[in-house]
């Protein structure tokens, strides 16, 4: 996978940082609960940057959607690819 900036530029809404920043300072993330409010914080404002990108209005994240572990080989991220 390769990211083109060119194609896609977003910028953090203005309310993006301070947040993250408080709940850096407040929760711990040795526990599955602190870093899943972390990893909450991003996929939210992705949806929000999305959502105005595209116009669209109906789309939601499910975070208690079960996806089981994917094989991945072990050639993905070698030097021959």
């Amino acid at each position: 996978m390769v990211y083109d900036s060119s194609c896609f530029s977003v910028s953090p809404s203005p309310y993006f940082h301070e947040p993250l920043r408080d709940y850096s300072l407040s929760f711990a993330r040795d526990k599955q609960a602190g870093t899943r409010l972390l990893i909450s914080h991003y996929i939210s404002h992705a949806i929000i940057q999305v959502k105005t990108h595209f116009n669209l209005s109906n789309i939601v994240s499910f975070p208690e959607y079960h996806i089981g572990p994917e094989e991945i080989p072990n050639m993905v991220g070698s030097m021959g690819i």
